[in-house]
């Protein structure tokens, strides 16, 4: 096939076939010289044919005016917005503005519509969409309350070597909603120390104007992530699934019998993964006792409910598990009834945490208020189960007593918790707890005092000492002790809201707890701020461990090269355009 000839200048020229390198003047049949371009051609017409050659350059104008003319209009703009958003929403590469087939796609669908280059997205359209959307979201923030704004933070290396830190916003808005936005994936070089943890905060918080409005940062348990917000000036929330993640490998590990058996039913789950015939042989036997035809599942170092995930499969595909070994002749692989009950007293002991680790996940936020009730629960559950001689229950609630003990003199948890309308402090274990709680509570709330409404004579021309008092004079005096009356009586109000909030019924807990503030706003007016405040905090890191996976498929083969400053600006703009 032919290449398409784009420039005007072959209106004047033809080909030798003879020798395609060069190239026959239609005005004066003189040959030149044709490597592959037209600058001999033009030079040509120049030099020989000026007429044909301010022709060729009229056209050329023209050809760029209506290009740029094409670029610029309402529709090339309202598509490039849609590529723009596109891009950053799906997370692809850049470079698919250059690929033969995507082009050839956006020229079917309007042959005027210039595709931007590769260099513009990254240089211009994205820049100036992202700044856009910075200053949007900053604006937003400036309407958060002092004290109403939660980070999560969490460190992340890229398969290009490059570490990031990531640091994600959550508060409660004015008309009670959750929202959240991602501040930042920034380059972390050098060592992830703690006073470079905190340099990173401290310069974040200053750029989005949200310094004063930060209450806590909720990071994993690594050492250099606590002493980094700490250096920062913050308060440091641990991640309650970082925690429960802790309780439950720990557990593991201290169970003399249980390591083991994991052992073995990893062996097992290797070796049909990694052998074809026993693949199939296994599936053979699924088919034939009816057993669901679920392929065995792997467990991972870093996520302990995979290993609960494998158990739960052995269990049920034991039968065939069994004679497919037996078949093969790797009878010494099958395990033994024992075990078989070992395994189901794990399942049962781990059960109640891995409902916990999947409502942490599957929910988008998940309050703080939920922590102390949930390790209340795993407590009990697990401790319920240790009286049955189950050993992995005994280590559990061990564990839970070690990580949990002070949960409940932690101020914003237990605070949460009480403005929680679905649990208040029905789960609280200590009844000296909650009253050091709801004292905390009350002194946050006198020190809320009302300011005093403006009155008619304040907004009255201003009076001349020798005119004031007659008639009048009593009635200002008791009016001033009124004032003075009620700006100390905001003990009073404190403890009456404690009491009309105290004294609501438990909601259900389907109940959303926003919305049952919301309702309530009028009439708790003080506390419902306090509720905004404690409510607003999120329980887990998992919004930041959420991003990086995010940034995995962003930094992908085909992605590799990305500078830091581009991951960042694509990962911000994929979650504003997705808010």
């Amino acid at each position: 096939m032919a290449t398409r000839k784009r420039s005007t200048v072959w209106l004047y020229f033809d080909h030798i076939d003879q020798n395609p390198s060069k190239v026959k003047c239609q005005a004066c049949g003189e040959t030149v010289q044709h490597s592959g371009n037209t600058s001999n051609m033009l030079k040509h017409l120049k030099k020989k044919h000026p007429v044909e050659s301010a022709e060729i350059e009229a056209k050329r104008k023209e050809d760029a005016t209506a290009s740029t003319s094409a670029y610029e209009s309402p529709k090339a703009k309202s598509l490039t917005s849609k590529l723009l958003k596109m891009i950053a929403v799906d997370l692809q590469p850049l470079s698919i503005v250059d690929d033969q087939g995507f082009r050839e796609f956006a020229r079917e669908m309007d042959p005027r519509y210039v595709l931007p280059s590769r260099r513009s997205l990254v240089r211009t359209d994205f820049p100036q969409l992202f700044q856009r959307a910075q200053s949007d979201v900053k604006s937003i923030l400036t309407e958060v309350s002092d004290r109403d704004i939660t980070l999560t933070t969490d460190l992340w290396t890229s398969r290009a070597g490059e570490a990031y830190m990531s640091l994600t916003c959550h508060y409660i808005s004015k008309d009670w909603k959750f929202r959240s936005h991602i501040l930042s994936t920034s380059h972390l070089p050098g060592e992830h120390t703690a006073h470079a943890i905190a340099e990173k905060l401290t310069t974040e918080a200053e750029e989005w104007g949200i310094s004063e409005k930060i209450q806590a940062i909720v990071t994993d348990n690594g050492a250099n992530m606590v002493a980094g917000v700490r250096v920062a000036g913050f308060k440091q929330i641990p991640c309650f699934a970082h925690s429960l993640n802790l309780v439950v490998q720990d557990s593991l590990n201290s169970s003399q019998s249980v390591g083991p058996i994991l052992q073995k039913c990893n062996s097992v789950v290797t070796y049909f993964h990694h052998s074809t015939k026993a693949m199939d042989k296994l599936r053979e036997i699924q088919q034939q006792i009816n057993l669901p035809m679920h392929k065995l599942i792997n467990s991972v170092v870093t996520r302990w409910n995979s290993v609960f995930y494998m158990l739960e499969r052995i269990v049920e595909q034991n039968q065939a598990i069994t004679t497919a070994l037996c078949v093969l002749g790797r009878s010494t692989m099958c395990l033994c009834e024992e075990e078989l009950e070992k395994i189901k007293d794990m399942i049962t002991a781990l059960r109640p945490y891995e409902e916990v680790t999947r409502e942490l996940s599957a929910e988008k936020f998940v309050s703080i208020s939920k922590v102390i009730p949930l390790s209340t629960l795993l407590l009990t559950s697990s401790s319920d189960l240790s009286k049955k001689d189950n050993e992995v229950a005994c280590q559990l609630a061990q564990q839970c007593k070690k990580r949990f003990m002070n949960i409940e003199q932690n101020y914003p948890l237990a605070a949460s918790t009480w403005f929680d309308p679905r649990f208040k402090s029905l789960t609280f274990k200590n009844n000296d707890n909650i009253k050091v709680t709801k004292e905390k509570i009350i002194h946050e709330l006198q020190k809320m005092k009302p300011v005093p409404a403006p009155t008619d004579l304040d907004d009255s021309p201003a009076v001349p000492p020798e005119e004031k008092g007659g008639i009048w004079t009593m009635f200002d005096q008791a009016k001033k002790k009124n004032q003075e009356q009620r700006t100390s009586s905001s003990m009073v109000d404190a403890h009456i809201e404690m009491r009309m909030y105290g004294d609501e019924q438990l909601m259900s807990r389907e109940t959303d707890p926003l919305e049952w503030w919301r309702s309530r706003e009028e009439c708790l007016k003080f506390s419902s701020k306090l509720a905004r405040k404690y409510l607003g905090i999120v329980a887990t890191s998992v919004p930041s461990e959420r991003l990086f996976s995010k940034a995995g498929q962003l930094i992908s083969d085909r992605r590799a090269s990305l500078k830091p400053k581009n991951v960042n600006m694509l990962l911000f703009l994929n979650d504003y355009l997705n808010q």
